[in-house]
């Protein structure tokens, strides 16, 4: 039967396609019936007529002998029902898929094959003589022997479901539904070197499903997003069955196949729930690695911010910090790294930033994403997280000074191009004293400085001194810029000065236009 191969963006469409039209349905007894018009209909808007023909086959041909019902726990998630020429097809296609469905079918404390046979038949009686052959059941057995030495520990303590819920949040998610394998949709999760080598001791030495769960919950509560969300649905959707026994399979198929690139873990299920999860070397591809500051790291004054990346554009900085006692946590962008170094395939990006701009506090996320070629944020997996302190002390000067000063830019309906810089110059009252400034920004020619329709830059400004507070008031502005060529920039500026007594002072213009080689003043 031809094995009909997608890309991760037809998988993700075509899972769509098929999911939309209903055209596979699944019953409580088994059974699994194919409509062939409303199939190819959904196929053909993603493949060409003869792969479509070629997947059709494929699917009616799992579809023919039904599939195993594994009823969940939980009376609110769906049986799980999954073709049982599928299952055979998982079990002899390595070591890891066959030892994890002989933990899902229960099989891993049997001896021989005429023992799985019969446990086969008892839970699942509508198993058919397909998946029960020799091949099959000499597979399972040997992959339950190997597991059965593993016996669950005690669970985690807290400190190693907050590790773990880090080792969620730095992971890379998806794309969601973008692997097709012919009967089911699914996912991928890709962990470094370092963290899959972690994630596999520990589930191996675990009950597994639960502190997955707990630490997955955690990092959803954290706020890393939609991705981690999703995961804990499925994982809770599966914890109910068999989540518990593949947890510790998981983990000794994660350790197996770990290279220095990772582990990636692969989860498939039909339409109607979720069971497989298996473990595979990842490759390599784009990644960010945030190098400096290091984790739980104590931050006062002007910082080096560093990333390693490979394969990407660029690199930016944002932290996820509190603007003041009380206030929920918001993410907040420092700014994009500048291309220091790059050796091979790795490139260094640099940002200095001056942590006064952020109030005293605990867990302050730092993070490192990929950029677009435009130099907007990209795509949100190709990022890394690290949890630090910022504890600046006051001056022991009781008259307020200037400690630091930002500049925020919301480009509007007319983008700075990347060969355009600009200066900004913030003065005294009567001008006749600079306080800080930058000269010659956002200049390059790869387009890594294009300040895009929509998009928001945060900028630490040089300071020039420490003047008192008072020196300060109703300061004034000039920005100008300088084009190579032909360029209109539009957008809102707002500077903000910070005095060693917490206080701030602020200017904003909304409206903006920079003409050519123009300057504006307010």
């Amino acid at each position: 039967m031809p094995n009909v191969q997608l890309s991760a963006v037809n998988g993700q469409a075509l899972g769509a396609a098929l999911q939309a039209s209903n055209a596979i349905q699944a019953s409580t007894n088994g059974s699994i019936t194919v409509n062939e018009t409303a199939f190819l209909s959904a196929a053909k808007t993603v493949l060409p007529d003869a792969q479509a023909q070629a997947l059709l086959a494929q699917v009616k041909g799992y579809a023919l002998h039904g599939g195993a019902v594994f009823t969940m726990d939980n009376p609110q998630v769906p049986n799980v029902i999954v073709p049982w020429d599928a299952m055979a097809q998982t079990v002899q296609s390595g070591d890891g898929p066959a030892a994890l469905m002989a933990a899902g079918l229960g099989v891993h404390t049997a001896g021989n094959a005429q023992q799985i046979s019969q446990i086969i038949r008892t839970k699942l009686p509508n198993a058919p003589a397909s998946f029960l052959n020799d091949g099959v059941l000499t597979k399972l057995g040997a992959a339950g022997a190997s597991f059965s030495s593993h016996l669950p520990m005690p669970r985690l303590s807290p400190t190693d479901i907050t590790k773990l819920a880090q080792t969620l949040m730095r992971a890379q998610f998806g794309p969601w539904e973008g692997h097709w394998w012919g009967w089911a949709i699914g996912f991928q999760i890709t962990f470094n070197h370092d963290d899959a080598a972690f994630l596999a001791g520990l589930l191996n030495g675990t009950d597994g499903a639960a502190t997955l769960i707990a630490a997955a919950k955690a990092a959803a509560t954290a706020g890393v997003g939609g991705a981690i969300t999703a995961v804990v649905g499925v994982l809770t959707a599966s914890a109910a069955g068999a989540m518990a026994a593949i947890a510790f399979a998981l983990g000794e198929n994660m350790a197996l196949v770990n290279n220095k690139w990772g582990v990636s873990i692969e989860c498939n299920w039909p339409y109607t729930g979720g069971l497989f999860f298996w473990a595979q070397g990842a490759d390599q591809g784009p990644t960010v690695t945030l190098t400096s500051p290091a984790v739980n790291a104590r931050l006062t004054g002007a910082v080096s911010l560093q990333a390693n990346s490979v394969a990407v554009s660029g690199v930016g900085f944002s932290a996820n910090y509190s603007d003041h006692a009380g206030a929920a946590p918001t993410w907040h962008s420092l700014g994009n790294g500048r291309l220091a170094s790059t050796t091979g395939n790795t490139s260094l990006w640099t940002l200095v930033f001056d942590t006064r701009l952020i109030p005293n506090q605990s867990n302050v996320n730092i993070c490192a994403l990929a950029l677009t070629d435009e130099g907007n944020p990209g795509d949100v997996k190709i990022r890394d997280y690290h949890l630090v302190t910022v504890a600046n002390t006051a001056p022991v000067n009781t008259t307020p000074t200037l400690i630091a000063a930002g500049l925020a830019i919301h480009t509007n309906d007319d983008d700075k191009h990347d060969d355009t810089s600009f200066t900004i110059s913030v003065t005294t009252a009567n001008g006749q004293t600079v306080l800080a400034g930058l000269g010659h920004e956002a200049y390059s020619t790869n387009g890594s400085t294009t300040y895009t329709t929509g998009s928001d830059h945060t900028l630490a400004l040089n300071l020039n001194g420490t003047p008192a507070a008072s020196q300060c008031q109703n300061f004034m502005v000039k920005m100008s810029q300088q084009v190579n060529g032909h360029d209109t920039w539009k957008f809102n500026a707002t500077v903000t000065l910070h005095f060693s007594d917490g206080s701030q002072l602020y200017k904003t213009w909304n409206g903006i236009q920079l003409v050519n080689n123009h300057t504006f003043t307010f």
